[in-house]
């Protein structure tokens, strides 16, 4: 049974969202500034991985968004569709 999503709710999680994604959009140029300018391999690999999984966290939340929006965009059409 799926639960039903109401655009009202999803406001503030998007504005969430953005503020999260932004932040970690800046610790990966954060990690990417670290990694190519590392003196040892140390620094490098942090600085890797910081990019990495600010690029995977924000490939999440892009991910999840664009369901929601589907999951929205499918309710609507079912409404439409049961109204005579």
């Amino acid at each position: 049974m799926q639960t039903k999503i109401r655009p009202e709710d999803t406001v503030l999680e998007s504005r969430s969202d953005w503020i999260v994604g932004a932040m970690m959009a800046v610790f990966g140029v954060l990690g990417l500034v670290l990694a190519v300018g590392a003196r040892d391999t140390e620094m490098f690999i942090f600085g890797a991985s910081l990019l990495g999984v600010a690029v995977a966290f924000d490939a999440g939340l892009v991910k999840r968004r664009s369901t929601v929006r589907h999951a929205l965009a499918r309710q609507a059409a079912t409404r439409q569709e049961s109204q005579p």
